[in-house]
């Protein structure tokens, strides 16, 4: 009885950088290093990015059940003997929407006035202080707000602050999560990183730049 032929194995194939399908007995040694090398580091990333996902998911949800009916805002505890701090920092971002370049008009409106009839007051450079942005060219929120502080009577005034108080739009900003360690509850506490950049190499690796060891061939 005849044997059948067996079907001929299917060559393995890798594709380039211009999405072209290259068979793998084409592709020189080094790159196949490379990719195989690439994919690996990859995978590591992969798998490490999960698991912080799911220690920063389980982290919230232990400091939501602890802190209880307070969900907002920032928040920290300590172990029993003070050695172990967590903290929860709670970013939240302002934005304001038309409102406030109303009430800024109105503000400066007033202002004008105001130096008209009484030339430069304490009150007249305090509210242009609160108007003078940063270096950076913004404004400071906490000054803008200081204002409505004011005990002003005047129409442009009042309708200004009006506005400013409804003009504020929060939005969820970033939630930043500290796990701080220290050895005695006088010392200070060491914040535990989780930063690459930040984080040493294993004590059974070697340095990024150091000699490989003898007989490693580097190619």
């Amino acid at each position: 009885m005849a044997t059948k032929p067996k079907p001929p194995k299917e060559e393995k194939t890798m594709t380039d950088a211009q999405g072209r399908v290259v068979p793998v007995s084409y592709v020189n040694a080094f790159d196949r290093d490379r990719d195989r090398v690439a994919r690996r580091i990859l995978a590591r990333f992969n798998k490490a990015q999960n698991y912080l996902a799911r220690v920063k998911a389980e982290t919230l949800k232990d400091i939501a059940a602890f802190r209880g009916n307070d969900k907002t805002g920032n928040f920290q505890f300590q172990s029993f003997d003070g050695l172990i701090r967590v903290r929860l920092d709670a970013r939240t971002v302002v934005e304001y929407d038309h409102r406030f370049q109303e009430a800024q008009t109105l503000i400066f409106e007033y202002l004008d006035e105001l130096i008209k009839a009484n030339g430069e007051t304490d009150i007249s450079v305090l509210i242009r202080a609160a108007f003078q942005p940063s270096a950076g060219g913004l404004l400071s929120r906490a000054k803008v707000v200081s204002l409505l502080r004011l005990n002003i009577k005047h129409e442009k005034w009042t309708r200004a602050m009006t506005l400013l108080r409804e003009s504020p739009i929060v939005k969820s900003g970033k939630t930043y999560l500290y796990c701080e360690v220290r050895d005695t509850p006088g010392g200070d506490f060491e914040n535990i990183l989780l930063d690459l950049a930040a984080i040493g190499p294993a004590a059974d690796e070697p340095p990024p730049d150091a000699e490989p060891p003898a007989g490693d061939v580097t190619k």
